[in-house]
């Protein structure tokens, strides 16, 4: 996002997102595509045992570096399409602005990985990009859209998500994670630019009155999807 991009190299400490689950108890976590960790950082917070994987060699080392004296969270570096872990092993998956980077070849690779380690009782939550966002719609149907390489971002309509995850997971639920754009956090506020702060602010008001008023969610940008493992 734009409004981030001013910040490297500049920011002193990393602000760490509120995670949307319930306190861990113990159990494990699989933060999939955990880049530098912070929302690993935010699980291992909230009780969980957690597993940070990226393809990232550079990404783990820094998450390595910045929290190396946080306890329950260790950080590994993998592909999402083929997981180095055992069958049934985490009671929760979490991801972040990673899988709406995968062809769809991939995502259905990635989302079979995630429903096989995850335990018979487990569930994930995964953030997606709608393609009915109103942000969304603008950016995908630019001229310069298809030119953003292999891992740009890929639109999905609500009906694909709802199919390929109830598919290779199990039963899907669809929550409103976003509107104005992707990645909009408001743990984020005090560091990014005034053009961020006011669409996260839109975001975060559009959050609540989606809670309310669900058929927002078809202008929504961003999209949890919580599965439960069949």
């Amino acid at each position: 996002m734009l409004g981030y991009l001013k910040l490297i190299g500049k920011v002193a400490t990393y602000p760490i997102p509120r995670i949307p689950l319930k306190q861990g108890a113990g159990r494990r976590l699989l933060d999939l595509g955990c880049n530098w960790g912070r929302w690993s950082i935010s699980a291992a917070r909230e009780g969980w045992l957690v597993v940070g994987i990226d393809p990232s060699l550079g990404a783990i080392m820094a998450a390595r570096r910045a929290f190396e004296n946080e306890r329950n969270v260790m950080f590994v570096c993998g592909d999402a399409r083929f997981l180095p872990f055992r069958d049934n092993i985490f009671a929760r998956v979490f991801s972040y602005s990673v899988v709406q980077h995968f062809s769809e070849t991939d995502a259905g690779a990635a989302l079979g990985e995630v429903s096989r380690v995850l335990d018979r009782n487990g569930s994930s939550t995964i953030q997606m990009a709608h393609r009915g966002g109103i942000r969304s719609t603008y950016v995908r149907t630019r001229r310069n859209y298809l030119g953003g390489g292999r891992f740009r971002v890929r639109y999905w309509s609500l009906s694909e998500i709802n199919r390929d995850f109830t598919k290779k997971i199990g039963r899907s639920t669809l929550i409103s994670e976003g509107f104005g754009g992707l990645g909009l956090l408001i743990e984020d506020w005090r560091i990014v630019s005034t053009s961020a702060k006011i669409l996260i602010f839109i975001s975060a008001v559009m959050k609540k009155i989606a809670r309310v008023v669900g058929p927002l969610m078809y202008i929504a940008d961003s999209i949890y999807v919580v599965s439960i493992k069949r």
